[in-house]
């Protein structure tokens, strides 16, 4: 993953805006910094310290999840499906939310998913703006044009896809996350298809999330973030 990560940031610069200089906490040009914390900013500055900035903090911090997908069939969804560790931390002084994504359990040690997402609020909008990245099989073509937006309605979000995506049968649909039942220590995440500009929705994977730890302390400059691994180097 830290290949795409040096990327990661450019682009999020770009998809952010642009940043005030006098407001930042990155380190001068040419410095090294001494932690990925230091790099990446992810102390929550005044000038992002705003109620509309901080509605997603609730997912700051280290989790668990247990995504589950629709049985074939039946109404309902697994009990158990594939268990998934998030890593998410506040970056740019708390203005974007990264999310890093690896396998549990996965055999030798090694994940069959690794990606990552970033959220920010935009004020122009007053949309929250998702995008995300997959790079693995399976998942081609999702990058930063697989963008979401939404907002925060009754305690829940809903995030809907700007474009339609291809299905496996030619047809296209759009997608939705919806975010809810939030809590301290958990929360659920829905995703659902649409062929018909939302007159039907199919939920094809739900997934519970535990926490398991607060905000990730990031490693030292130089050492490996969470979710990345010795071949991505």
């Amino acid at each position: 993953m830290l290949r795409i990560f040096s990327p990661l940031i450019v682009l999020l610069i770009a998809a952010c805006g642009s940043i005030d200089k006098n407001n930042t906490t990155f380190p001068k040009q040419h410095a090294v910094p001494e932690s990925w914390d230091a790099a990446l900013g992810v102390d929550i500055t005044a000038q992002w310290d705003k109620a509309q900035h901080r509605e997603f903090d609730f997912w700051i911090g280290e989790w668990k999840a247990n995504w589950r997908p629709r049985i074939e069939g039946e109404f309902s969804h697994a009990k158990e499906g594939s268990w998934n560790r998030h890593s998410v931390f506040p970056i740019l002084d708390g203005k974007a939310i990264v999310e890093l994504v690896e396998t549990l359990g996965a055999e030798n040690g090694e994940p069959s998913v690794r990606g990552f997402s970033i959220r920010y609020y935009d004020e122009s909008r007053s949309r929250w703006v998702m995008v995300q990245n997959w790079p693995n099989p399976g998942f081609d073509g999702i990058a930063f044009t697989d963008q979401l937006m939404g907002d925060k309605h009754h305690g829940r979000f809903r995030m809907y896809s700007a474009a339609t995506r291809p299905n496996p049968d030619g047809s296209r649909s759009h997608r939705r996350y919806i975010f809810s039942d939030i809590t301290q220590d958990r929360f659920r995440w829905d995703g659902s298809n649409t062929g018909d500009r939302g007159e039907t929705w199919t939920t094809w994977q739900v997934a519970d999330f535990y926490r398991i730890g607060d905000q990730p302390i990031l490693p030292a400059a130089g050492k490996a973030l969470p979710g990345v691994y010795k071949e991505n180097l």
